[in-house]
Order: C-alpha cells, then structure tokens, then sequence
C-alpha cells in the first residue's frame, strides 16, 4: 500500500483543520458575545460534557480501531464487522442510562445549571455512536469518509453558531451549537457504514457473536486502555479547569479555556496528522513486521517536528496581537497561558503518537503504569501553581506534566523496542522554526503595526518555513520512505 498512512492522516488533519478554522470562527463569536465570568460558566459545562461524554464510551471504540487494524492484517474483516456491531448496541445502552443519569442530576439543580445538564443529556448517545463508527472505518484505513462527515459537522456547527450570536441566545444557545457537530457525524456515519443496521434502516435480525478468542482479545485491550483513559482526562481533557473552579474563580476559568481552546485545536490537528499511523502500525504489528513500525515511528516523529514547530514560534510572536484583533483586549490575560502552553505542543504531539506505538504492539499496560504517575505529577502541579498563578499555574502544570509524559515514554521506546528516535532533524527544525517563525515574524511587526504587520509576520514566515524545510528534503525523504514501506 502506497503512502496509506500519509494519505489517511492528511484526510484526518484536513477534516481536523476545518474544524479548527470554524472552531476559531465560533470562539470569537462566544467570547465577544459573552462576560468574562459568562464564558468561564460555558468553558465550565463544555469541560464536563466532555468528561461525560467520555464515561459514555470509555475505550471501547480506541480499542475497536487497534483489534479491527490487527484482524484486517489477518485478512479476518467479516469477525471485526461483527465485533463492531456488538459494542455499537452496548454503547447504545450505556449511554441510554448515562442520559437518565444527567436528567435526574439536572432536576435537582435550580436553573440554569439544571438547562445546561439537560442540553448536555442530549448529547452523549449520540456522541459514542459516532466514536464508534468512526473508529471502525479508521480500523479498516478508510478516513475519507469520516473527514467529510467531519467537514459537514464543522460547518452546520459554525452555522448553528452564527445563529446563535445574532439571536443572542447566551450560553444554552452556544451549548447547542458545539454540540450539534455530534449528532451529524453520527448520522452520516450511519448512512455510510449502515450497523447496526441493514440498508433498509431496521436492526438486522440476525446478529452473529463475535467469537469468544477475539471477544477477550478485544476486552484485553479495553480493560487497560479504559484505565490509560482515566489519566488522559487528567492530562489531556483540561483537568485544570477542575481546579480552577475550585481554587480560582470563573474569569481564570474562562482565561485559561481559551488558551487551552487554541492549544488543544493545534493539539488535536497534530494528533489527527499523525492518526493514519496507528492502524498501520497495528497492522505491521498484527504481520508481524517490525521493520516497518521503526520506520513508522521516525516518519512520524519528524511528520510532528514540521508541524508542531512553526506553530510554538509563530505563536510566541504573533499571539498578543492575535488575541486583541480576535477576542478584544478583555481576554489579553489568556496570552501568558497560551504561551506557556504552545511550549507543549511537539512534546503533545510526539506524546500522541508513542502512545499509538505503545498500544499497537501490545504495550497498553506500560501506559497503565505510566500514566499513574504521570497524574499524581499533574494532581501534585494543580494543587501548588493554580491558587497561586491561576490560569498562568494551570498551564505550566500542563505544559510540565506533557513534556515529562515525553520523555519518559521516549526512554521507554528506546530500551523495550529498540527504536532508534530521529533527534538530529528535529534539532535542525527546531533551529530553522526559530529564525522563520519566531525572529522573522517579531521584527517584521516591528517594522509594520496593526493588521497589516500582523498578516505580513504570518505570511513571510510561512513562506520562509516551508521554502526551506521543502528545500533541505524533509517531505521529500518522509514520503519516499512511506512508498517504500
């Protein structure tokens, strides 16, 4: 297969871009629509519906994306079709009692907490079929499909949102929105993938059971990657906010989610990138070809130098700036977080894809083990930084417990598979991103103020980065070994 894994995570990253572009459409629209106390309560809920959502799938549909790879590499897709079916209808139901669970949660609040729960009972159903169904097609390396469901999500989203601004509907109205992209992706997965369903929309009488070895294989790898997830809500899914809340006040709340907002839609379009190579190197794994899961893996590392580079420097120079063009002066005191944030967004991105590496060979328990401590370090960084620092302490806590999630699980690859991490490029990147996207830019809002200094540093410096990266060979090389592979 030629450049699958390039082309899968391109598809991914497009989808993901549109979804950033009108993500950062719709934050401007939220955050000049409502207070800064208004916001925090928002970025509070939004938070929450995402750990919700969460509970609502767990693993589950991580783990049919890893089980349908390897038994795609077996030339077994008939037994993942059935296992898929099979976690479809037990999300359902999960996610069934999840929604009563937040109804009666929500009846005993006084409003508005109690419509902002209701709004977000709606949505976890929903939410897990469309994980599901997604994981399912990116298990079989078909991401076409997905992205463009997540293009069409984006921008009904974007749509909804607009709405909502120039009806001035407020924070229920703003939760809609976000959540809209959901319950479209699920739909058009549906209509594409079709269980578990047949073509005429009823559930299919008869529904064979997934043999029972891969049955316990698939679980074998849920049970310990459900418990990789609980530390991934702590260090992934803004934990801080948590904390914040309890520590701080809803304006920091609400300063420090739009840092992390900007970070994480650079965050997740690195992820995305970078996606297309788990189910390759689960299916190399599944084969049993290490050679290619090394090459895999220093493709990837670089893939997430080249990206995640210009974006820290570029983001140094020009966020101050951004940020009064965008959001107003009111949201300036998010600048110092994001900052402090965009220093861990390679070490975020080469974190994502170790983690594909470590899951796809078998290694889950590694990342159990890991990850217990890699919490206690973000708990610990938490409790001391944020009653101190605020928004500014959540994201060195952040940034701190990311970049230590890196190192150690870049020891653990080297001396458990023997894989041999491509340092001297990424250095070399490094040092180009430094004087194309961080001096370059800075001067050149020196030189010429407002919009037209600001849109000129972003321009110039994208020309002088991807002129000379293009010119030294990176892409050149990245894709010449995915061909051969």
């Amino acid at each position: 297969m030629k450049a699958v894994a390039i082309k899968n995570g391109l598809w991914n990253a497009f989808a993901n871009a549109a979804g950033t572009l009108t993500g950062v459409v719709s934050s401007i629209l939220i955050v000049r629509s409502l207070s800064p106390v208004a916001y925090g309560t928002f970025s509070y809920y939004i938070w929450l519906a995402g750990i919700l959502s969460i509970l609502g799938t767990l693993a589950f549909p991580n783990a049919i994306t890893k089980i349908t790879s390897e038994l795609q590499g077996d030339q077994r897709q008939s037994e993942a079709r059935v296992l898929s079916r099979w976690v479809v209808l037990g999300l359902l139901g999960l996610n069934l009692l999840l929604s009563a669970g937040i109804i009666i949660w929500a009846f005993r609040l006084p409003a508005p907490g109690r419509i902002y729960l209701l709004i977000i009972s709606v949505v976890t159903t929903p939410n897990a079929l469309m994980a599901v169904l997604r994981s399912t097609l990116w298990g079989q390396e078909r991401y076409k499909p997905v992205a463009l469901t997540m293009i069409i999500g984006s921008v009904l989203q974007l749509g909804f949102t607009v709405l909502v601004y120039l009806l001035n509907w407020g924070v229920p109205g703003f939760l809609l929105a976000l959540f809209s992209t959901s319950v479209v992706q699920a739909i058009g997965l549906v209509l594409i993938v079709g269980f578990p369903f047949d073509r005429s929309g009823t559930i299919s009488k008869v529904l064979p059971t997934p043999e029972h070895s891969i049955f316990r294989r698939y679980l074998a790898f849920a049970f310990p990657a459900t418990l990789v997830l609980c530390y991934e809500v702590i260090v992934w899914q803004r934990s801080e906010i948590f904390f914040l809340g309890w520590l701080s006040n809803l304006e920091q709340v609400g300063f420090y989610n739009l840092a992390y907002t900007i970070f994480s839609m650079l965050l997740t379009s690195g992820w995305a990138l970078l996606h297309g190579f788990y189910p390759a190197m689960s299916r190399h794994y599944g084969a049993g070809e290490w050679f290619h899961i090394h090459e895999k893996v220093r493709q990837g590392v670089i893939f997430a130098a080249l990206f995640a580079v210009p974006l820290t420097f570029g983001g140094w120079a020009v966020l101050n700036n951004l940020t009064v063009l965008m959001y107003t002066p009111k949201m300036l005191p998010s600048v110092p977080a994001a900052q402090v944030l965009l220093l861990g967004l390679l070490p975020g991105v080469i974190t994502g894809l170790f983690s594909m590496l470590v899951n796809a060979v078998g290694g889950i328990w590694l990342q159990v083990k890991l990850g217990l401590a890699i919490s206690a370090v973000s708990i610990g960084l938490d409790l001391i930084l944020i009653p101190r620092f605020g928004a500014l302490g959540a994201a060195i806590a952040s940034t701190t417990t990311q970049l230590a999630y890196a190192i150690f699980l870049a020891v653990i690859i080297r001396r458990k598979y023997q894989i041999m991490l491509p340092f001297r490029p990424v250095v070399s990147i490094v040092v180009i991103g430094a004087f194309t996207t961080f001096l370059v830019p800075t001067l050149t809002q020196s030189w010429f103020s407002g919009i037209a200094g600001l849109v000129s540093a972003i321009i110039v410096a994208a020309a002088l980065y991807m002129t000379t990266t293009f010119s030294l060979g990176y892409f050149r090389s990245i894709q010449a070994a995915e061909v051969g592979a």
